[in-house]
């Protein structure tokens, strides 16, 4: 076959692939925290014999993601909170390993286990985040979670909170951002770590998406 059949069909692949990407980026325009993937892709000389080797097909790299935070929404409520830039909040994964998010509507299970509305558990200091029954909870700028008890306000855990560079994390198979290596620090101050009260939007700009497609 013509080498630039191949090329062409090369082309045609990586299109498609990139066509899902914005896709899938735009569709997740309103999504709450999602992070925007690009993918980079590198010319793949082919192998001549006898001749100047300027053929080339494109293949991908690899598959990044836009960890930059998304513009912030005051809600108000005590079950809706975000990350400030550079720290993440830790939670559990089906498979028992550690995702890192940026923001979340928290609600609590039938054990009254604390969980983000996709039903992944919050990670505090001691483990799993357990409010008791009948009590409200909040969250606090530092990190801490607070119930009220009687008239008392009491500290009932502390989230694991991380300090992770975006250029270290990657999306894992449950869509949640994981290390690619290692494991993360926890974070050394965090006394203004978390706005409550607070949701970030998408980091999709579906325009410029399109635009640059």
């Amino acid at each position: 076959m013509d080498n630039s059949l191949y090329i062409a069909m090369s082309a045609a692949k990586q299109g498609l692939m990139q066509s899902g990407i914005v896709a899938q980026n735009v569709a997740n325009a309103n999504t709450v925290g999602f992070k925007s993937d690009h993918a980079e892709f590198q010319p793949l000389f082919a192998q001549m014999t006898n001749t100047i080797n300027d053929t080339a097909y494109s293949q991908l790299e690899t598959l990044q993601v836009n960890t930059d935070r998304g513009t912030y929404r005051t809600t108000g409520l005590n079950q809706d909170l975000s990350a400030r830039d550079g720290y993440w909040i830790s939670v559990q994964l089906p498979d028992n390993s550690i995702g890192y998010i940026s923001t979340a509507t928290t609600v609590k299970d039938k054990s009254g286990t604390l969980r983000t509305s996709q039903g992944l558990a919050l990670v505090g200091e001691s483990g799993a985040i357990k409010i008791p029954n009948g009590t409200d909870y909040k969250f606090n700028g530092n990190g801490d979670v607070t119930v009220r008890n009687g008239g008392n306000t009491e500290v009932l855990d502390k989230l694991k909170l991380v300090e992770v560079n975006g250029r270290d994390l990657v999306k894992g198979e449950y869509g949640v951002l994981v290390m690619k290596e290692d494991s993360a620090k926890s974070a050394t101050d965090t006394s203004s770590a978390i706005l409550p009260g607070v949701l970030e939007n998408s980091n999709v700009n579906s325009m410029a998406a399109m635009a640059n497609h």
